[in-house]
């Protein structure tokens, strides 16, 4: 096992730092694809009811699967400092672990997904929708294990510093993906397949997945081999499983918080009509596409950080802010794009006056919190990576649901200031975090971090 190096200089570090960011990056970029792939497939029916129920379900899956992602993300500290101490053993009673808990987690995640139609319905979703979007739904439970599993060996193999094995995996299940996808969407009369629409994309995405993880573990099998254990005493262990939930279930909650916060979001918008919700899809996905960028330097700085703190080195906190100039740098420029460019975008994705108008008026507001989103991503990466994980779940749940769409909702809804409005609350919110974290990294810095 490599060991990392407990000094090295800014020039250095920087390099790691990148080295590590820019697989996870394109790790993230390429699972958008697969979201942006199914979408063209299921536009090409030309069949309203079919779109809107995959774009549905892929929010209300996302909804359901990110707090069992936040939790095996919650091992992240464990990993990272103990490779970083050489400490094999524990290593491989995190990986069993983090396996253990993606098989139990994945227990609720089916059933919510079973029960997809009468939780929609619930929630006023269209009628004429709702049964396709779960039908949707329950062709993905066959493929929630894989992708929990994926999850788990994709965190394990980023904290040994191995981020290319996930990403080559993602790169394999792209090409996957594409070609299942217009054979069961838009059906194959070779193989005599029918055309089966949202349902077929459901079941897409499911195989996909047992080939992403499939590939994963071919990929990975040598690195796995190393990290055998005899002794699942400590993996199953109550005092254990307590210590390291303490620090995961805070994240599996800071992770809900923020994502229901924009599928809430997406809802409000919608309540002001459909112009302003079409706006709000193109815009929230440019915002999604720039921020894969930091969200990957977060996971970097998550994972660098657990290194040299497992090291004993104080210096985990200048791996910390290097990685902050990165995406303080990247948010810069991608800011100043998406003002300067707001027309030129807007003409390209909207066929209505209407709608051009609305992008054009969110496009400033995504300019002016681009920097805000990319230091707090990338610092609560710091941040789990140290070990510090309540602090971020309690400002999440504060900053979004105490200020941000609570004062949305009452401007934008309710006053009817508009998109603009409701918009303009959130990102109030995305700075307010981006503030205190920025205080919190300082402080932990003062005082000092001991191991998890």
């Amino acid at each position: 096992m490599s060991v990392p190096k407990s000094y090295t200089s800014v020039k250095d570090e920087m390099s790691q730092i990148a080295k590590l960011a820019t697989p996870v990056a394109i790790w993230s970029l390429g699972l958008m694809l697969m979201g942006f792939v199914d979408v063209l497939c299921v536009a090409r029916l030309e069949d309203s009811a079919q779109l809107a129920a995959v774009s549905l379900g892929h929010i209300y899956s996302f909804s359901v699967i990110v707090f069992g992602q936040g939790v095996l993300r919650g091992l992240d500290p464990f990993m990272s400092q103990a490779h970083g101490a050489g400490e094999k053993l524990a290593l491989a009673e995190h990986l069993w672990r983090a396996l253990l808990y993606a098989l139990v987690l994945t227990v609720p995640i089916c059933i919510f997904h079973w029960f997809a139609s009468p939780l929609l319905t619930l929630v006023n979703q269209p009628e004429s929708v709702v049964p396709i979007t779960a039908s949707y739904c329950n062709a993905l439970i066959w493929g929630i294990f894989p992708s929990m599993i994926f999850v788990a060996l994709g965190q394990f193999f980023q904290n040994l510093g191995k981020v290319m094995l996930p990403m080559l995996a993602i790169l394999v299940a792209n090409v996957v993906n594409l070609v299942v996808d217009m054979m069961l969407v838009l059906g194959f009369e070779p193989f005599s397949i029918p055309a089966l629409g949202a349902t077929g994309c459901g079941h897409a995405t499911s195989a996909v997945r047992w080939v992403m993880c499939a590939v994963l573990m071919v990929f990975g099998w040598a690195t796995l081999r190393e990290y055998k254990l005899t002794d699942f005493k400590k993996v199953f262990s109550w005092r254990e499983n307590v210590r390291v939930l303490a620090k995961g279930l805070p994240i599996g909650a800071q992770s809900c918080f923020e994502g229901w916060a924009f599928s809430v979001l997406a809802l409000m918008m919608g309540w002001l009509g459909a112009v302003e919700l079409a706006a709000h899809a193109v815009v929230i996905n440019l915002v999604a596409m720039t921020y894969m960028v930091p969200a990957g330097i977060g996971a970097a700085a998550a994972t660098r950080v657990g290194h040299l703190i497992g090291l004993g080195s104080k210096m985990w906190s200048r791996s910390a802010w290097i990685s902050v100039g990165f995406s303080v740098a990247w948010m810069s420029l991608m800011g100043v794009f998406l003002w300067v460019f707001r027309s030129p975008i807007a003409n390209y994705y909207a066929s209505e006056d209407a709608v051009y108008l609305a992008i054009v008026g969110l496009l400033p507001v995504a300019a002016a919190f681009q920097v805000f989103d990319g230091v707090q991503v990338t610092i609560f990466g710091a941040l789990r990576g140290a070990g510090d994980t309540q602090f971020p779940a309690l400002l999440n749940m504060i900053a979004y649901w105490a200020v941000g769409l609570p004062v949305g909702y009452l401007l934008g809804v309710y006053y009817g200031l508009g998109s603009v409005a409701l918009w303009g609350s959130v990102a109030a919110a995305l700075m307010m975090i981006s503030v205190f974290v920025v205080f919190r990294l300082l402080w932990l810095e003062r005082r000092g971090v001991e191991r998890v």
